[in-house]
């Protein structure tokens, strides 16, 4: 809601494995609803994690003897504009 108002956007989508929680789809319906917002949900056959891809491209890279160094960690607030520019 902050985010949508903040910015301007009209059309808000949930996706991966979040997106089948029910009681999150009922809450952004109805945000979206208050808000005037487009709401895309795909199906939930559709909503699923990446786990397994993220696990096969592993094996892929271990069986090739890619391995990363210690110092490699998650980043949870990585700027995408400005990793992708």
């Amino acid at each position: 809601r902050a985010a949508a108002r903040e910015t301007g956007v009209r059309r808000v989508a949930i996706a991966g494995g979040v997106a089948a929680n029910k009681a999150l789809r009922n809450a952004m319906g109805a945000m979206a609803a208050e808000e005037g917002l487009e709401l895309t949900i795909p199906p939930l056959i559709l909503c699923t994690d990446n786990a397994a891809m993220i696990a096969a491209a592993g094996h892929r890279d271990f069986l090739a003897g890619r391995f990363a160094d210690r110092s490699l960690n998650a980043r949870s607030s990585l700027d995408l504009e400005e990793t992708f520019a």
